[in-house]
């Protein structure tokens, strides 16, 4: 959790870093998968918790003039987009 903590304070804007944080919820579906536990699909949660985490990145990686003055790159949100609907 500490390395996580850091790689995210310092890196919070390089591209691996963003792609990583909205793997997120990977090891909790690797373990359901494992145990056999199906607990069925929300949609609410989904695009309510996984959707919020994603606006942001988009917004900042899309539009050419956001609040941190980052580069576009449109690889970056087609990965975040295509990571979403997988």
């Amino acid at each position: 959790m500490f390395l996580y903590l850091t790689l995210t304070y310092f890196f919070s804007n390089d591209e691996w870093m963003i792609i990583l944080r909205n793997l997120l919820l990977v090891p909790q579906l690797i373990h359901n998968i494992r145990l056999g536990n199906n607990p069925g699909f929300n949609f609410y949660y989904i695009f309510g918790y996984v959707g919020s985490r994603l606006l942001l990145p988009v917004y900042e990686r899309l539009c050419p003039e956001n609040r941190f003055a980052l580069t576009p790159n449109i690889t970056l949100v087609v990965v975040l987009l295509s990571l979403f609907a997988l």
